[in-house]
């Protein structure tokens, strides 16, 4: 996305992750939280002094990326939410988290085909299927993961994606994303801290547009909270692109002309 958004003549920055990419990363489990990495974040947008952003978030990207929005609005300009909700208690009700978490426990570890199965007959379990495969399975690896993920990616790119983790020892990031989403009863503090961000999402008043996809089962329907409570999102094009769960790579071409016209449409 980023030559056809810079051709739109815009200026783009794409952060790795902590714990992806080639930046430097913590080696053990416990460094990687959800507060650390949206703190991590917040360093990098001050180091930068980055003003009045336009959001583009997917996954995790919006995990960190609306509570951002929903934590410090006047960074903000506008914000693209793509395959991009943000959990609440609200959605996530206590009961629903206790069942969850013994649903986890009940679970037994996954190996790689075992994932595929899941994924291919989508279940309730599924999502718990795939935090029990990162953060225990001795069969995890980043490769695999992207194989799995990503519509007819090359073997030089699925290369590309397993250079930053060179040993085990670099993979916590990637063991640990899925584990972080709090829908579990150990992550109770953080879904609070959602719930803090949703407080300021439901004040924001600049645009914010959804672009989810058509065929994620992952994030089917998470888009309706932000259509229907966000302010800025009221009176907005929001849509649905052909492609699966990371829609980026799926369909860059169409997601890319949406966030131009956006800002075109929604001048700073």
């Amino acid at each position: 996305m980023i030559p056809l958004l810079t051709a739109g003549g815009h200026r783009v920055i794409a952060p790795d992750m902590i714990g992806f990419g080639k930046s430097d990363k913590p080696t053990e489990r416990e460094s990687y939280t959800y507060s650390n990495h949206t703190a991590w974040v917040k360093a990098f947008m001050e180091a930068l002094d980055l003003q009045n952003v336009t959001l583009i978030c997917q996954d995790w990207g919006a995990l960190i990326g609306m509570r951002m929005v929903g934590l410090y609005p006047e960074k903000f300009a506008r914000v693209v939410s793509a395959n991009g909700p943000l959990p609440s208690s609200h959605m996530f009700k206590p009961e629903l988290v206790q069942m969850m978490g013994q649903m986890y426990d009940t679970l037994p570890t996954p190996g790689k085909q075992d994932l595929i199965n899941a994924f291919r007959n989508y279940a309730p379990t599924t999502f718990l299927t795939w935090i029990k495969y990162c953060y225990e399975s001795p069969d995890f690896s980043p490769r695999d993961v992207m194989e799995m993920s990503i519509r007819g990616a090359s073997e030089a790119e699925l290369d590309a994606y397993m250079a930053p983790f060179p040993s085990e020892e670099y993979m916590m990031g990637g063991r640990m994303f899925p584990s972080l989403v709090p829908i579990l009863p150990k992550s109770a503090d953080e879904l609070a801290i959602n719930d803090k961000a949703w407080e300021g999402l439901r004040k924001f008043e600049k645009p914010l547009i959804t672009a989810f996809a058509k065929n994620d089962p992952v994030t089917a329907g998470a888009e309706m909270p932000l259509i229907k409570f966000v302010p800025g999102a009221k009176g907005q094009k929001h849509t649905k692109i052909d492609g699966g769960h990371f829609v980026q790579d799926d369909n860059p071409e169409e997601l890319s002309a949406i966030v131009l016209q956006f800002m075109k449409d929604n001048p700073v």
